[in-house]
């Protein structure tokens, strides 16, 4: 647990504590949910509706995708142009 320091900027995890806690067995079994519940593709054709619903599914995949970009430049693997 880290300080609440009024006036302190918010402290940031590293990307060397994602892949601590994502590579220990509860995290995997947690990412491994994640990726399930989330990480599904996101389009959906079709209207105004589906556009919705795809930056729906966007916004929940993109936690995801967070995680495993931070595990991956904890062990030195670039990160996909953009982000």
């Amino acid at each position: 647990m880290r300080a609440d320091i009024p006036g302190a900027a918010a402290p940031q995890a590293t990307p060397r504590e994602y892949e601590i806690l994502f590579n220990s067995p509860t995290g995997q079994l947690v990412l491994e949910d994640l990726v399930n519940r989330f990480g599904a593709a996101a389009y959906v054709r079709g209207g105004l509706e589906a556009q919705r619903e795809t930056d729906f599914r966007l916004g929940r995949r993109a936690v995801v995708d967070h995680i495993l970009t931070q595990m991956n430049r904890a062990v030195g693997a670039e990160p996909p142009e953009g982000e």
